[in-house]
């Protein structure tokens, strides 16, 4: 994404020691034509403030990272729509010699529940559920000459506060990968990826009976195009996963995966941004043990000038909520125009429609959001 944008100056920070601090704001009204995403779309104005700061070590080996995000919204009239999302996140790298690391993540999130969610309880007058995540990875990484191996866990923890059910939607996922990667030259490699999950919810769902726990298999093959690439960067990958409930009256679920996160710099003015991602979502719908989400996108960033930059992107959205007769589909069109005064302070205005489909059409409803808004940086 970074290469992607290309900016058209540099975020230098605040030197602290051997560390540097980044911080970014911004303040932006917008308005909303459909807060509630549904079918009888109530619009409102609102304004949004969002805060980045990232504490980042300049050492020579190793590495170090604390980032903290928060997102808060707040509207005119429908006050209960309001965000209070944060994020706090630990990154570090021990590098234990020239040829092999080890990588740890750990954060805590917090957001708000979608209230076009199936799963959600779809009363108005009830708040929307705060969706709390733990998580922590680690990963080592050893290079053999051409030949890379990448052995990776993660444990994420996720609870569903104050959204008024049994608290069937809580649950856990382990995972643990092994990924084999050969090196042609630094901006072409192939790659294998096995991952195996186990998800555990602690409740049976209150809309059939069954549990949601399940165990699942990820098989991928790809290309990585590196990050030091002058025109493509990123990788892409294609694959066959399956997810098996505990639960015997649960079915299998099964699907193609399509994985891919690409930047091509057509010029040094034009950059393109490719993206697909497919996973195996976790629902409470009666009969369904999981949704598979399908998501594939394009976008378009061109500098009209040196201080002037536009973007326009759409991507195409699918759920399948297997098991059960229930689909849904989704277009989603951006476009964000932004000037930069200099290093530190920044004009945009952004532009988003959707227009959500689904076979329930009750669910059905278009939104638009229109925003204008400052960034200012250190």
């Amino acid at each position: 994404r970074q290469f992607f944008e290309a900016e058209p100056f540099a975020h230098i920070g605040w030197r602290l020691g051997s560390f540097i601090l980044f911080q970014e704001f911004e303040l932006a009204p917008a308005w909303d034509s459909n807060v509630l995403l549904s079918r009888d779309a109530e619009s409102d104005w609102r304004a949004d403030f969002m805060s980045e700061t990232r504490l980042v070590s300049d050492w020579a080996n190793h590495a170090l990272e604390l980032r903290m995000v928060h997102n808060r919204s707040y509207h005119r009239e429908l006050t209960g729509e309001d965000d209070a999302e944060q994020t706090y996140e630990l990154r570090g790298r021990i590098d234990i010699t020239r040829r092999t690391n080890v990588e740890a993540r750990g954060a805590h999130e917090i957001r708000q529940d979608s209230r076009n969610s199936v799963d959600a309880s779809g009363i108005l007058s009830t708040p929307r559920s705060d969706v709390v995540t733990n998580r922590a990875d680690v990963t080592l990484n050893h290079r053999f000459n051409r030949l890379s191996l990448q052995l990776r866990g993660g444990h994420a923890d996720t609870a569903y506060d104050d959204d008024g059910s049994a608290g069937d939607r809580d649950y856990e996922r382990r995972s643990i990968a092994v990924r084999a990667q050969w090196e042609f030259r630094p901006t072409f490699s192939v790659f294998g990826e096995f991952e195996h999950d186990r998800r555990r919810h602690d409740r049976v769902a209150t809309s059939d009976g069954f549990t949601r726990s399940s165990d699942g298999e990820r098989y991928r093959a790809g290309v990585a195009l590196g990050q030091t690439g002058e025109y493509l960067r990123g990788e892409a990958s294609i694959g066959y996963g399956i997810q098996r409930p505990d639960a015997a009256g649960l079915p299998d679920v099964k699907g193609f995966l399509v994985d891919a996160n690409v930047a091509w710099r057509v010029t040094p003015l034009t950059s393109m941004l490719f993206d697909a991602r497919t996973n195996f979502g976790e629902t409470t719908l009666a009969g369904s043990p999981n949704v598979v989400e399908r998501r594939i996108g394009a976008a378009i960033r061109h500098a009209l000038t040196y201080r002037l930059t536009g973007e326009a992107g759409v991507s195409y959205a699918t759920q399948d909520y297997r098991g059960a007769t229930l689909s849904e589909r989704d277009v989603t069109v951006d476009a964000n125009v932004e000037y930069s005064f200099n290093r530190n302070a920044a004009l945009f205005t952004r532009f988003q429609h959707v227009r959500f489909r689904s076979s329930n059409a009750a669910r059905d409803y278009n939104a638009s959001t229109v925003m204008i808004g400052a960034r200012l940086r250190n």
